[in-house]
């Protein structure tokens, strides 16, 4: 099966539309060590990343709402409940079971949540594995306690962290006080290690 899906993958990055007329040597290679199982999706997937940012090949567009980006990712003040000053959360990557995170500068920051949200708030942050499977690692309904370095995501291959973002002005809140977001209205960002 991985033999034929990197005979695919090959084919579809030579007749991209705008590929170069030859592949490097290193990308047979690498397709090869992928359909051996000696290097993982995620390992792959990173490689093919790697030719579209050189401009060997183009990648379809993300779907509507999703924006592909790479690490480190800024949540930024606009984002973020600042004390005592404006402060943004950056993300690193993903390292033993946790989503390495920062606040810069250093302190407490915390996520903006709908009460005190303009315009745009994030709804989520998890972790998508390379089978499919979710962790979700925040949301604004279960907090973490200000220390930024504490999403868990658990064990296993991350393919990409992702980021959830609401649009507040579409919201509506019940008299139990469940927030009702538009999903039509909802973005994502995908962070690829």
């Amino acid at each position: 099966m991985r033999i034929l899906l990197a005979a695919c993958a090959a084919l579809a990055l030579a007749a991209a539309p705008g590929a170069h007329a030859e592949i490097p040597d290193w990308v047979r290679e690498v397709a090869a060590l992928w359909g051996q199982g000696a290097i993982s999706d995620a390992e792959f997937a990173g490689a093919i990343r790697y030719l579209a940012w050189a401009g060997v090949v183009e990648l379809p567009d993300p779907a509507p709402g999703q924006i592909a980006a790479g690490l480190p990712f800024s949540i930024g003040h606009e984002h973020t409940v600042p004390e005592p000053a404006p402060c943004e959360i950056v993300i690193h990557g993903v390292s033993g079971g946790y989503i390495d995170a920062r606040a810069e500068p250093p302190g407490p920051c915390d996520i903006r949540t709908y009460e005190e949200a303009e315009g745009l708030m994030v709804g989520g942050i998890g972790a998508v594995y390379a089978n499919g499977s979710r962790h979700v690692a925040y949301t604004p309904w279960e907090p973490f306690d200000g220390d930024v370095s504490s999403w868990a995501v658990g064990p296993g291959e991350v393919e990409y962290v992702e980021i959830v973002f609401h649009v507040v002005s579409g919201a509506e809140q019940d008299a139990y006080g469940t927030i009702f977001f538009d999903r039509g209205a909802a973005s994502s960002v995908r962070l690829y290690p």
